[in-house]
């Protein structure tokens, strides 16, 4: 009886001996993962404030690196900025997945909302997450986002999602049309129209398709606007002022600098009686930026406009590096001012930007 009592106490000593050795091998094994992982990850969280001088406004002092924005003012009396993200360590135009929010009272302090639409919530999408738009009808928020598909090649599409905050989050993602840069605009009718690159669109009731037989195309509706080497636009914005309409686009000046630059990523624009135009061209609302960490790479530009509190505004992104040293691209605003006939003057990008305080 006795031998038998000292063989079990050896047995359950063994298996407890055994199992503490599992365990220690487990968490000393995920430790040295752990380590290794976070050894090897750069540190690219989000900034607190990608523009840390307290006296300059551009770039806004934002949260993270927000190109691509598209503003509004909805009915809470807040102007919201819809950007794509330039994802911190990350070269341009890859790692972007997932888009942001970001609303103001005053231009001057913004409230980021955090996370709104994620590639991965688009059963569709592979990567890729390109400039996206909102619109509002009826009680609810339309997300327009462009994404690659999971095709190879892949393809462009624009889909929606909806939601009954301008904060989202948003969900039930749907297919719209093959495309990128949606811009959805109300005309004079209360009619909505969606602007994608080539065409302008009327939307269906639902917001969730376009009306067959509507569709006006560029070489229609800026038949007259200037094209160098090919490169024509990207980006388009349609905004309406005293019984006029206004489109923006990020396209080719008809003539370089004196510095070289072909300005291929001027904002210029053109102006119509019709929410599809045609616009007449006017001129380049604003000149090339340029990119002083790599003058011969410009980049692009690509904005929109809005009138908040009595004052008409020009969202717009520049390069500006980052406090790992990459280059991305952040958001800037300034004034747009108007002459007696309906025309913008150039807007000058400025250190100061815009206060509403």
């Amino acid at each position: 009886m006795k031998g038998k009592d000292i063989m079990r106490r050896m047995y359950k000593n063994r298996c407890r001996f055994f199992t503490l050795f599992c365990l220690f091998g487990a968490l000393f094994s995920i430790q040295s993962v752990a380590e290794e992982t976070i050894g090897n990850r750069p540190n690219h969280g989000d900034y607190i404030d990608i523009n840390p001088n307290p006296e300059l406004g551009n770039p806004l002092h934002l949260s993270i690196f927000a190109p691509d924005p598209s503003a509004h003012v909805w009915n809470d009396g807040r102007l919201y900025i819809y950007p794509s993200r330039d994802t911190p360590g990350q070269k341009n135009f890859y790692g972007m997945e997932k888009w942001h929010v970001l609303s103001t009272e005053d231009c001057v302090n913004w409230t980021d909302h955090g996370k709104i639409f994620h590639v991965d919530d688009i059963p569709w999408a592979s990567y890729k997450a390109w400039a996206p738009d909102c619109a509002y009808k009826d009680g609810t928020y339309y997300f327009y986002f462009p994404v690659n598909d999971t095709n190879t090649p892949p393809q462009n599409w624009i889909g929606v999602a909806t939601s009954s905050s301008p904060s989202g989050p948003f969900t039930n993602p749907v297919k719209v049309r093959r495309g990128v840069d949606p811009h959805v605009f109300e005309d004079y009718e209360g009619i909505l129209w969606m602007a994608v690159n080539n065409s302008i669109t009327k939307l269906s009731d639902d917001m969730l398709s376009l009306v067959r037989g509507t569709a006006v195309y560029w070489n229609d509706y800026a038949a007259d606007w200037p094209d160098y080497e090919g490169w024509k636009h990207e980006g388009t914005w349609i905004f309406k002022r005293d019984g006029l309409y206004y489109l923006m686009s990020a396209g080719s000046s008809p003539e370089p600098r004196e510095d070289g630059n072909t300005q291929k990523h001027v904002l210029h624009y053109g102006m119509g009686t019709s929410p599809a135009g045609p616009f007449e061209y006017k001129g380049i609302l604003m000149d090339t930026i340029g990119n002083p960490y790599n003058p011969a790479n410009p980049l692009n530009n690509h904005g929109s406009v809005v009138e908040f509190k009595g004052k008409w505004i020009l969202f717009y992104h520049k390069i500006w590096k980052a406090p790992d040293g990459n280059v991305h691209r952040a958001t800037c605003a300034d004034y747009i001012t108007f002459n007696p006939d309906g025309t913008m003057n150039e807007v000058i990008p400025t250190d100061e930007g815009v206060d509403l305080r």
